[in-house]
């Protein structure tokens, strides 16, 4: 359908200011008709609306932040903070980025059961000996499970294993 050239979002984060809000309500009285059914079709996902916040991203790229309303029109009591905008939308942004690019390795590793308990006592801070007490096996095993799990997550000691084990949601 071509939306990438019409779409007020894309359109305005190419031309306009840092933060921009834009409407439905803005194209009734535009001739458009292209953009006059682009309206239509967000409507029907609920879209009428939004605030969107523009980022340069390199040399010639954006990075486009947009919260969307399904009301008439965004309302708000005063202009928001450009710069705030492009920092919250910055940060949402490599969260999101993180959370996807950690997402693929996860679904590779694969903790034994023991491996995952000692992470998780370790994470909470644990000792070896203390982790081989609660569970009540020896020092050895709690290291070599602990040693198992460092190669695994490709980790430089137990504590960054625990850490990173914790990240990718494994324990």
């Amino acid at each position: 359908m071509n939306y990438l050239r019409i779409d007020p979002v894309v359109t305005g984060a190419r031309h306009g200011p840092p933060i921009f809000r834009w409407s439905a309500e803005e194209t009734r009285r535009s001739s458009r008709r292209d953009l006059k059914q682009f309206f239509r079709d967000a409507e029907q996902f609920g879209i009428r609306s939004g605030l969107s916040v523009s980022v340069p991203v390199g040399f010639r790229d954006r990075m486009v932040f947009t919260l969307a309303s399904g009301r008439h029109a965004v309302c708000a009591d005063e202009e928001p903070d450009a710069v705030a905008a492009a920092v919250a939308a910055a940060f949402v942004h490599s969260r999101l980025a993180a959370a996807t690019r950690d997402a693929a390795p996860a679904a590779h590793i694969r903790l034994s059961p023991r491996e995952a308990e000692c992470l998780r006592w370790c994470a909470d801070g644990l000792s070896m000996p203390d982790i081989a007490q609660v569970l009540g096996i020896g020092y050895r095993s709690v290291r070599f499970y602990l040693d198992e799990a460092t190669h695994k997550l490709g980790a430089a000691n137990s504590r960054q294993d625990a850490t990173i084990a914790v990240r990718l949601g494994l324990i």
